[in-house]
């Protein structure tokens, strides 16, 4: 369950990453 969990964790900030670097290069 460890493993699983912070790959999600690990996964959720990436894609938070993404976002926030898409709506700053449109601004």
């Amino acid at each position: 369950l460890g493993p699983l969990v912070l790959r999600s964790e690990t996964a959720a900030i990436y894609c938070l990453a993404v976002l926030n670097y898409e709506l700053q290069a449109r601004q």
